[in-house]
C-alpha cells in the first residue's frame, strides 16, 4: 500500500514539491513568532550533599561521616525528607601486611591510554564507511564502478569493500529513476518503521509522568512524541520526490552531453 500511494504521488511531484516548500515557509514563520525563553526552574525533589574529607582519610572515616549525616536528614523526615541514600567515596589507598596504608601504585602501573570513541561494524566485521558523491555528469553506476575500482588498488589485502544494499540494487539493476525510487521504498520502509516507532514508544512514559519535575518530562515527552510521528510521516513520504528528482536531473544532463 505504501508504495501504490508513493507511486501515485511520483506522478505529481511537482505539487508535492509545492506543498513541502509551504511546510518549510510554515514552521519558519512558526520559529519568527513563537515566544522563546529559557527553561523555567523546577522543583526535582531531591537534595545533594557532597562530602569532602582531608586528603589520604580512610573509607571507615568517611562511612562514619555519611552515617552521621544520614542521622541528620533522617531528624528532617517531619520536613517533607522520604528516604535518604548515602554513597561513600573510594579511597586509592589499601592496607599493607604490616597493617600500614599504601598506595596503588605499590602493586601496579595506572596509565592513561586512548582508543577509538565508537568502532563500526558491517556484518559483524570491524569496518571504516567512505563516502563519495559522483561530479557533475557522471552517473551513480559509474560513481559505483570507480569506487570499486579504488577500493581494489589503494585498501590493503586485509580489507575488503562492500556496499550497502540500496546502493547495490542501484548499481545491479540500473532501473529507471521511478522504479528504482519505489523498489527502495519498498526495501528502507520496514526498518524505517521499526526504528521510528521503537523511538516513539520510547518517549511516552515522559509524556504521561507524575511527580517531581514532571513539567520538564512532559513538555519534553510530548514534543519529542509528536515530532517523530510527523517526521516519521514525512520521511516516508516526501524524500522518494527529492531522489527521484535527482536522477532524472542526472540523467537529462547525461542526455544532453
Amino acid at each position: 500500500m505504501h508504495s501504490r500511494w508513493v507511486g501515485s504521488l511520483l506522478r505529481v511531484s511537482v505539487p508535492a514539491l509545492v506543498v513541502y516548500g509551504g511546510l518549510l515557509a510554515l514552521t519558519w514563520w512558526g520559529f519568527m513568532h513563537a515566544p522563546s525563553g529559557f527553561i523555567p526552574a523546577q522543583d526535582k525533589g531531591y537534595l545533594l550533599v557532597n562530602v569532602q574529607l582531608p586528603d589520604a582519610a580512610s573509607v571507615e572515616r568517611t562511612a562514619d561521616v555519611m552515617r552521621r549525616i544520614e542521622t541528620i536528614a533522617d531528624r528532617s523526615k517531619k520536613c517533607g525528607v522520604k528516604h535518604t541514600v548515602a554513597i561513600a567515596g573510594q579511597s586509592l589507598k589499601m592496607r599493607s601486611d604490616r597493617d600500614a596504608m599504601a598506595p596503588l601504585s605499590a602493586v601496579m602501573d595506572v596509565e592513561a591510554v586512548s582508543g577509538p570513541v565508537m568502532i563500526v561494524r558491517y556484518n559483524m566485521y570491524p569496518a571504516a564507511p567512505i563516502n563519495g558523491t559522483p561530479s557533475p555528469g557522471i552517473s551513480s553506476g559509474q560513481a559505483l564502478t570507480e569506487m570499486n575500482g579504488l577500493a581494489g588498488t589503494q585498501l590493503p589485502s586485509a580489507m575488503h569493500a562492500a556496499w550497502t544494499e540500496l546502493a547495490m540494487l542501484q548499481h545491479e539493476n540500473g532501473n529507471p529513476p521511478y522504479e528504482a525510487t519505489l523498489a527502495a521504498c519498498r526495501l528502507r520502509l520496514r526498518p524505517i518503521m521499526m526504528t521510528s516507532f521503537a523511538f516513539i514508544f520510547e518517549v511516552v512514559p515522559l509524556a504521561v509522568s507524575q511527580g517531581a519535575g514532571a513539567e520538564m518530562r512532559r513538555t519534553l515527552g510530548a514534543a519529542v512524541f509528536s515530532g517523530m510521528l510527523g517526521v516519521t510521516l514525512f520521511g516516508i513520504f516526501l524524500p522518494p520526490f527529492f531522489t527521484m528528482s535527482s536522477n532524472c536531473g542526472m540523467t537529462a544532463r547525461m542526455a544532453g552531453s
